[in-house]
């Protein structure tokens, strides 16, 4: 996601979603707290960019033997692992959360994992998905993290498999790339290192995921694959939490990704 900066490898991603969620205790029926997960590597890195970009935001580890979710500021974020979701589902769903994101999001491309399961049972209003990893396998990912963050806009996973990712895959059908970039690129949150007052690295682009119901996009990268989905909502708080120009414009699905991806 983008913020007030573009960092090297997650291009702001980290702000834009705190921007979100003080953009979401603007409202009442949103003013709940924000649950984000992340690798426990990420812990400190999100308590600092919070501190430094919405210091009087409530943050709370829900980490370590320890932890807690009593007496929980509405206003807060709440930051977990991966690990602690397995095994507190049931805590978590016990708390009604506005957001949630899931910070390195390709830790739930396999829909069938315990991770996958833990973040389906959680109870949101919307979902955030945050990636600069590239589809490394095959659709089956994209289909993976888009029926988590969009609650099943792509329909079953094997209807998906005979209508997009056989033909696309297999046969390389264009027609059919061309019908899923068209089903999921209606709103997206996309950000490139090659965009204009970015200084030119040798890397890919880094995306992030943004949905609350609504449509996303697998963006064909400089031989990569990698995926964008966003709500109107996260438009209007990326143009705010930034004076760059976003870029929101859809971009086609290549039907060689697999093999250039995997």
């Amino acid at each position: 996601m983008a913020g007030g900066s573009w960092h090297d490898m997650g291009l702001g991603k980290t702000v834009t979603l705190i921007a979100l969620h003080l953009l979401n205790q603007e409202a009442a029926a949103t003013a709940e707290p924000t649950l984000v997960v992340c690798p426990a590597t990420m812990l400190g890195a999100w308590e600092r960019e919070i501190a430094r970009s919405a210091p009087t935001v409530p943050v709370r580890r829900f980490h370590g033997p320890a932890r807690t979710l009593d007496l929980l500021p509405a206003d807060a974020v709440v930051l977990t692992t991966y690990a602690t979701l397995r095994r507190s589902t049931d805590r978590l769903t016990g708390t009604s959360w506005s957001l949630v994101a899931a910070d390195e999001a390709q830790a739930v491309k396999n829909h069938l994992s315990g991770t996958a399961s833990a973040l389906r049972k959680i109870p949101s209003r919307s979902r955030v998905a945050l990636t600069g990893t590239p589809m490394e396998n095959s659709l089956a990912d994209l289909w993976a993290l888009l029926d988590w963050a969009t609650n099943g806009l792509l329909g079953t996973w094997s209807a998906f498999r005979e209508r997009f990712a056989r033909p696309i895959e297999a046969g390389r059908d264009t027609a059919a790339a061309a019908r899923l970039a068209a089903l999921i690129s209606p709103l997206v949150l996309r950000r490139k290192k090659t965009d204009p007052g970015i200084a030119p690295e040798p890397c890919l682009a880094d995306t992030a995921i943004v949905t609350s119901g609504g449509g996303g996009q697998m963006v064909h990268v400089d031989g990569a694959v990698e995926l964008a989905v966003g709500t109107e909502q996260g438009h209007q708080c990326l143009r705010s939490a930034t004076r760059s120009a976003s870029r929101s414009s859809p971009s086609s699905v290549s039907p060689s990704c697999s093999a250039r991806a995997g």
